[in-house]
């Protein structure tokens, strides 16, 4: 008899709740802990990012548009720089 069941269809973003039950001649057990989980895979890559040069405050904007979260809000972004050495900091 199996112990594991493959869930398909799922909807992303959408949250499920699974529990288990077993049976045997006699009847059913009580019902297991309940685990609840969000449907969601890794969000998608961000487009590449745009830069806007302020000469006079000698900085650089760096922004993006919003990649598809795939149903979990995103966090926060990691800001990767690199020198013209290619030296990442």
């Amino acid at each position: 008899m199996a112990n594991n069941y493959t869930v398909t269809g799922l909807t992303s973003g959408q949250s499920y709740t699974y529990s288990v039950k077993s049976r045997n001649i006699v009847g059913l057990s009580t019902e297991s802990q309940a685990l609840t989980l969000v449907a969601c895979q890794e969000p998608s890559t961000p487009p590449t990012p745009m830069t806007t040069i302020d000469e006079v405050a000698n900085t650089v904007t760096i922004s993006w548009s919003l990649p598809a979260n795939n149903g979990s809000p995103i966090t926060g972004y990691t800001i990767l720089i690199r020198t013209w050495d290619l030296e990442t900091f």
